[in-house]
């Protein structure tokens, strides 16, 4: 999976993901946050979730890029959190074909209603 946005509630979704066996790999475009994360200093507090990333990390099912274009590439799945700001959708969108950006375009809604 990959998955553009590592917001609060988000990183312990993507990281419970891993946790159950799921590659994921989290795309961010604010690189401090991802330096920060990779060397597991979390941004929130819920329990357990730091030892719940740096397992996950360590054992590679989850990672975090600034690099969408890698991460678009890796996954068979891409999910996008939908009250991004729209120069960061652009950004993760920019390393995908056109075709496939209208794609991603016309199913943002219905991708939206699983997460609410």
């Amino acid at each position: 999976l990959t998955i553009f946005w590592t917001g609060y509630v988000w990183l312990v979704t993507w990281t419970c993901l891993a946790e159950i066996w799921h590659e994921v790999i989290c795309v961010d475009i604010d690189e401090k946050k991802i330096s920060n994360l990779k060397q597991w200093i979390i941004p929130i507090y819920e329990p357990w979730l730091d030892e719940l990333v740096k397992r996950n990390y360590n054992e590679k099912r989850l990672d975090f890029t600034t690099d969408a274009k890698m991460a678009i590439d890796f996954s068979n799945v891409i999910l996008f959190w939908l009250s991004m700001a729209s120069t960061l959708i652009e950004y993760c969108v920019s390393g995908i074909s056109p075709s496939i950006r209208v794609l991603f375009f016309r199913n943002w809604s219905a991708i939206n209603l699983l997460f609410r």
